[in-house]
């Protein structure tokens, strides 16, 4: 299996007990849709090698308690600390028309319906409150919630998202800093 028919799910964090457990981190938004697979790549010396999971254990967020048939002792555990885990497309969910992955989406423009363009997703930092968009709109960092209430179109093809922003949200980032120490 190479890598241009697979996908990054996430990455072995640190060995977990003496029994060869590992922490791992799902970099998805949706952790529940990988908690059944019975196999994972694991991405060792530029290679993708697969391995049974014997047992998986979800944690608090995006983290995984993972067992990987043949690992173990936490020596062996040792070795897999910071490798990537991938899985075939195939396991990729199917997606509605207006749905899509936090990691297809950097990149992608967004516009607000009264000022236009905003800026291109740099990241997005998910947050338990909400999940935030980050962009750099005239080189100010401004993080815009990510809801779906306030996307009104989005076009995979175009990679741009339409929203409606709350009201004052970029006024609220591009205040002066000068300005705001001469009310003082």
């Amino acid at each position: 299996m190479n890598k241009e028919n697979c996908f990054e799910l996430g990455a072995l964090i640190k060995p977990h007990g003496l029994k060869g457990d590992i922490q791992a981190f799902w970099d998805t938004d949706n952790i529940d849709l990988y908690l059944n697979i019975e196999s994972i790549l694991v991405e060792q010396k530029g290679q993708l090698v697969p391995f049974f999971v014997e047992n998986l254990r979800p944690q608090v967020g995006q983290k995984v308690i993972l067992k990987l048939e043949g690992i173990d002792t936490i020596e062996e555990a040792e070795e897999f600390r910071k490798l990537k885990l991938f899985l075939p497309d195939e396991f990729v969910p199917k997606l509605k028309e207006d749905e899509f992955f936090y990691h297809e989406i950097i990149g992608f423009m967004v516009s607000d319906v009264e000022k236009g363009e905003i800026g291109k997703i740099e990241t997005i930092y998910n947050l338990p409150q909400n999940d935030l968009l980050v962009i750099n709109h005239q080189q100010k960092e401004v993080l815009i919630p990510l809801k779906k209430e306030l996307i009104k179109e989005f076009d995979r093809q175009n990679k741009s998202i339409l929203m409606q922003l709350p009201e004052g949200l970029l006024d609220v980032y591009l205040i002066d800093d000068n300005e705001e120490n001469k009310d003082k």
